[in-house]
């Protein structure tokens, strides 16, 4: 009795958690779409950044006449192409992001269940994802 009494209290606990929340598979698309474009935006503030640190870096180098002017471009040079190099995950980060929004689609989806000796179709929500290879 005590098994079939927790089994009981089991399931009416796990049917509420096995159900889907539809309101967060419609959005599911849009919060990629809204990650990839924080994603790309950062890229390019990045590269935008480093690409001026490392202009900077080499004016500097150029117009100075001594080593201590170098030094300081030297570290502008550097410091920028480490921050472009820094932003080419962001870009590839964004373009995943996009590509997996592409691919989720919600959907209806029809099942065939049995009712008082029919058959009958019946239609779920239901959300695909598409993987190309």
């Amino acid at each position: 009795m005590k098994p079939i009494l927790l089994l009981t209290v089991f399931l009416v606990f796990t049917v509420n958690v096995y159900s889907q929340d539809t309101a967060r598979l419609a959005n599911l698309r849009d919060y990629y779409l809204q990650k990839s474009k924080t994603q790309r935006t950062t890229g390019f503030v990045l590269l935008g950044l480093g690409t001026a640190a490392t202009i900077a870096g080499i004016v500097t180098i150029n117009s100075s006449d001594s080593w201590g002017g170098s030094d300081v471009g030297g570290f502008l040079f550097l410091g920028g192409l480490t921050v472009d190099l820094l932003s080419i995950p962001f870009f590839v980060s964004a373009g995943n992001f996009k590509k997996f929004a592409a691919e989720l689609e919600l959907m209806s989806q029809k099942t065939y269940l049995l009712q008082k000796n029919a058959i009958t179709a019946k239609y779920l929500p239901g959300i695909t994802f598409k993987i190309n290879f």
